[in-house]
Parts: C-alpha cells; sequence; structure tokens
C-alpha cells in the first residue's frame, strides 16, 4: 500500500519574498544555461541557486546558501504538518497542435520509499548512473529534499480528483504567476482529520512515477546511506530520510499532459530516397503536407492522431532534402505484448536498431538522437540541415505507461513528456535532526 505523510514544509517567507513566481524553477535536468541566467536575474533568491549552483563546490555552496537563508528568514518552516494543493492553470498546444486551455491539480506529500518488489511505486523508465549520482551528491549536502517527484494515482472513478476539488474550493492559497503565462495557487491543509482522509484514499493505489525517476532513485540511495549511518536504530518508517517529497496527480485528470516525445537523427548515413525506400517496405508511408505551406506541422499532427485513432502505429517523419511531411503506419496485432505495440518502443526497434543500424548504447548516449516535445523545433532542425531525419510520435497514453509499469517493464529512454513540469521553490523538506513523522 501506498504510504504518504503531511510533514513541516519549509517555504519562502512572504514578508521577505512576496511574489513566488520570481523564485520558482523548473526541475534542474530542463533548465539550459542561459534559462539559468535568466531565472537569477529574476531573484537573488532564486530557488535554482539551491537545485543548480556551478563550480567544483557546488554541493557545499547549495547546503550553505540554504542554512543562510534560514538563518536570515528568507526561509521559514511551517509550525504544523501539512499537505500542499498545488492547482497549476496553463496554456499547451494539444496533439493535433492547437492551442488549449488546462488547469492540474496535485497534492505535494511524503511518499514512504518502498522496495522495487512491492510494487507499490512504479517506474517506467530506466535512470543513468550520471544524473543519479549528481543528485545524490546534492541531497547529502543539503539533507533535504528541494524538488518534487511526480506520481500519478489511478483515478478512474475520479474520486480523487474530486477530493482536491471540494478541499480547495474557497480555501485560501498563495497565488502567483510565472512570466511565461502560467498562473498557480498553494493551499495548505493542517487539519489532520482531513489529513487522515488523504491517506485513506490514497492507500489502496499503485503510484506511477510520471517524471523523476533519478530523483526516486537517489532519495532510496539517501535512505540506505541514513540508515547504515544509524546503525539499524530507526527502522520503523518514521525517520524522514525514509519518505521522498512528491506531487500526487490524479491519472485521469485531463489537465494531466503528456506531450509527444519527438526524436531527431543527426545523421542517418542514408539519401531521404533510400531511406523512405526502406521504410516503405516496414510500413505505409503517406504524404500529408509539404514543407513551408501552412499549417504542415499541424496537419501532420492531426494526420498522426488520426491513425493512432484507428489503432495503427502512427509515426511522423521529416528527411532533410525531402520536402515531404509523411506519416509511417501500420496495424497493431491484438496479440503484441503492451511494450511492443507502443509506437516508440515500434520506431526504436523497426527504425533505429533495424534500419539505421543504432546501438543500444548509441541510443542511451545520445550519440545520434536529440529530442525535443515541440514538433516545430524537430521540423526546424531537419530544414536548417543541422540534422537529418525527425521522427514525431504521438503521446503514450498515462494508462499504457501504468500497463508498462505494472508488468514490471520499462520503456525506451525519454517515452514521456509530462507537462508541465513541477515546479521547484514551492515548498521544501528539510531532513532535519531529530524529527520523526
Amino acid at each position: 500500500m501506498a504510504i504518504v505523510a503531511a510533514f513541516r514544509g519549509l517555504r519562502y517567507n512572504p514578508a521577505e519574498v512576496p511574489d513566488l513566481g520570481v523564485v520558482v524553477a523548473p526541475p534542474y535536468d530542463v533548465i539550459s544555461p542561459q534559462a539559468r541566467e535568466a531565472l537569477l536575474a529574476r531573484s537573488p533568491h532564486n530557488s535554482v541557486r539551491l537545485i543548480l549552483e556551478a563550480g567544483a563546490d557546488r554541493y557545499a555552496l547549495s547546503a550553505r546558501r540554504l542554512a543562510q537563508w534560514r538563518a536570515c528568514g528568507i526561509l521559514v518552516r511551517d509550525a504544523e504538518p501539512a499537505f500542499y494543493v498545488v492547482e497549476d492553470h496553463y496554456h499547451v498546444k494539444d496533439a493535433t497542435g492547437h492551442d488549449v486551455e488546462r488547469r492540474r491539480l496535485g497534492l505535494v506529500a511524503l511518499v514512504r520509499i518502498e522496495p522495487p518488489e512491492a510494487r507499490v511505486i512504479l517506474p517506467h523508465e530506466r535512470t543513468l548512473s550520471g544524473p543519479r549520482a549528481d543528485r545524490f551528491h546534492l541531497m547529502s549536502a543539503v539533507n533535504a529534499h528541494l524538488s518534487q517527484v511526480f506520481l500519478l494515482a489511478p483515478d478512474k472513478d475520479g474520486a480523487f480528483e474530486a477530493w482536491l476539488e471540494k478541499l480547495t474550493a474557497g480555501e485560501p492559497g498563495v497565488s502567483f504567476s510565472e512570466p511565461e503565462g502560467a498562473s498557480h495557487r498553494l493551499t495548505c491543509l493542517t487539519d489532520r482529520l482531513v489529513q487522515e482522509e488523504i491517506r485513506a484514499l490514497l492507500a489502496p493505489r499503485p503510484l506511477l512515477i510520471a517524471d523523476g525517476h533519478h530523483r526516486y532513485e537517489t532519495a532510496r540511495a539517501y535512505r540506505d546511506l541514513r540508515r547504515e549511518r544509524d546503525g539499524g536504530i530507526r527502522q520503523d518508517g518514521r525517520a524522514p530520510y525514509d519518505y521522498v517529497m512528491a506531487t500526487v496527480a490524479s491519472m485521469d485528470d485531463p489537465g494531466t499532459t503528456v506531450l509527444g516525445y519527438h526524436r531527431v537523427v543527426r545523421k542517418t548515413g542514408l539519401s531521404p530516397e533510400v531511406l523512405r525506400a526502406r521504410l516503405e517496405s516496414r510500413f505505409a508511408v503517406t504524404r500529408v503536407a509539404r514543407a513551408g505551406e501552412p499549417a504542415a506541422c499541424e496537419r501532420l499532427l492531426t494526420a498522426m492522431c488520426e491513425g493512432a485513432s484507428r489503432g495503427e502505429t502512427a509515426i511522423g517523419m521529416v528527411l532533410h532534402g525531402d520536402e515531404g511531411l509523411y506519416v509511417a503506419s501500420r496495424p497493431k496485432g491484438p496479440g503484441e505484448p503492451i511494450l511492443d505495440r507502443l509506437d516508440v518502443s515500434v520506431l526504436h526497434r523497426a527504425v533505429f536498431e533495424e534500419l539505421l543500424g543504432m546501438t543500444e548504447e548509441e541510443v542511451r548516449e545520445q550519440r545520434r538522437i536529440d529530442y525535443t516535445p515541440d514538433p516545430d523545433l524537430a521540423l526546424a532542425r531537419v530544414t536548417v540541415g543541422s540534422h537529418a531525419a525527425a521522427f514525431l510520435l504521438n503521446p503514450t497514453p498515462p494508462g499504457e505507461v501504468l500497463a508498462v509499469a505494472q508488468a514490471g517493464l520499462v520503456m525506451p529512454q525519454k517515452s514521456t513528456y509530462f507537462y508541465p513540469k513541477l515546479l521547484t521553490g514551492l515548498v521544501f523538506h528539510p531532513m532535519d535532526p531529530g524529527d520523526l513523522l
């Protein structure tokens, strides 16, 4: 069963930081050097100074800064354990490229770290050693959870989403906006009876890791280290390091957006004519638009969605030196294993491995492939010639991701792009000496 706990969050002091919009930041792994500079320019107390410092002593610097901000009252700890509800309003392009407005509700809580064999917290992607080591060094230095893991709870009856709606309706909260346009509200829930309802509601549900696989693995490694250091004194699951800070959202909330995560190949080693001919031996390849036409990208995405609605694998394709925009499609076998049915698996196996000869190591280390959730950017890279081909993917529905995870399988890396990314800076979880849950 999933065990969640309220906690005394560490938050920005509104007397010192009246606008949360200038101190929040996206996850560290999507922050470019240019974006980092822009975040630093917003406020000297932007949370990027904690999660993404520079230099050889960056972890120690983050730890000193966290301690300084607490000492001078920039960050203050809540007096009572709480759950926190985050409400996000944002704009995004849907699967056909049209702009839509959506809202997402999420519960910020501590979630107990479970052994993999318990099948309670379910990953769907492999992790890489480099990011794990980086986040482990940071957590060990600051002794805190600075960012959240994003978890999805199955919610076909809508009970979890309805419960979040009911609890936040009319409640006072902290509202703010980001310069990019998204708006947010953070509500603090300290009522003990309400907290018990939350625990009971989430207890029977498996939780899918939507985003933050490296953060979850880091928290597990840190827990094991602390247990070893403590000599096994605390084995009752009440130590703060037995948990990871997470945002839990409804898997069935329409505001939970998954974007297609497109692949842009630097070199194919084949002419566009030869590559297209080889693809035609494995797929039905249909030209649906011409590069440069009005709304060409939207037409390509729409054709891909139509293929998916027919139960087909439908992969968008653009080749440098060929002005056509194509859909490569083929029927899905009714008896195929769940992992083999996914478009991303078909692309990696039938195209990258079998047609282009990419090795698993080349894919894992991103030697020939770049990734983007932006279809316009993918097409632009091919148009200017920096890349030889772009392969566009329909979003993988969360239910299919859950089915893969429940089967104990993992998808190819960067198979999903959940949007919007969780914000760092809303609340932190310090693991102070003497804390118990």
